[in-house]
């Protein structure tokens, strides 16, 4: 019981900074979490009323900001040592939970935009749903790194699977295009439809890149003129040699 008054007489001045609104929930929660921070075993079931009422109106990320400002404001009542320590303990949670999100969110970004070792020297990129400014910058990371690391000399982008791209989409592509001719190697665009193909021609993607209709058509064409590359640098070895 004293520790309860404890904690009720230091709550209003506690949460004096969060909206009215949510001061109730807070207040609920927070006097479950000091009466029975001790009883580790049963906390989570002492909490989860006053928890799950809190969360139904806070959002995660606002909720572990309320965590982070009580946890400051906490430490100016020494009466309340308990409600301190289950704070500090509460924050270092979901602190860990927020960076297995943001580990969670980096891999989905990196299956967003995979890329596929498709024939020696030709790498594959095809692009699926929406694609907006940031996973258009994050495309051309993986792609760069991709044609860095594996030294391909042919990279196929597939647009098929795109709904449409704007045109501020658009010119993170002719950056992307023009980086991956500065590494050395070739961009072959397929699968364009016609809302995309007037959007591109506006930006003069088609001078920089080779289209093809298909990827099958992409393909043949890609290994096509790797073989002819071959071929010309084998005849001028040979001319070399004989000269």
């Amino acid at each position: 019981m004293e520790l309860r008054e404890s904690i009720l007489s230091v709550l209003d001045t506690l949460l004096e900074e969060f909206p009215p609104s949510e001061r109730e929930e807070w207040k609920d929660f927070l006097i479950a979490l000091a009466e029975h921070s001790e009883d580790r075993e049963k906390l989570r079931e002492f909490l989860a009323v006053p928890l799950g009422n809190l969360l139904s109106s806070t959002a995660p990320l606002d909720f572990l900001a309320g965590v982070q400002k009580i946890r400051n404001r906490v430490q100016n009542f020494p009466l309340i040592p308990v409600l301190e320590e289950a704070i500090a303990a509460l924050s270092r949670i979901f602190e860990e939970k927020n960076r297995l999100i943001r580990d969670l969110r980096e891999i989905l970004s990196q299956l967003a935009v995979p890329v596929i070792d498709i024939w020696e020297g030709v790498v594959l990129l095809p692009l699926i749903g929406t694609l907006d400014s940031e996973r258009a910058q994050r495309m051309t990371e993986v792609l760069l790194n991709a044609i860095a690391d594996r030294k391909s000399r042919i990279a196929i982008v597939d647009v098929s699977g795109l709904p449409f791209i704007d045109t501020a989409v658009g010119a993170h592509l002719v950056e992307a295009f023009s980086a991956v001719r500065l590494l050395g190697a070739e961009v072959v665009l397929t699968g364009i439809k016609p809302e995309i193909a007037q959007t591109l021609v506006k930006l003069g993607v088609g001078f920089e890149v080779t289209i093809q209709r298909d990827l099958q058509e992409a393909l043949l064409y890609s290994i096509s003129l790797l073989r002819r590359r071959k071929e010309e640098r084998r005849r001028a070895t040979e001319n070399l040699e004989t000269s």
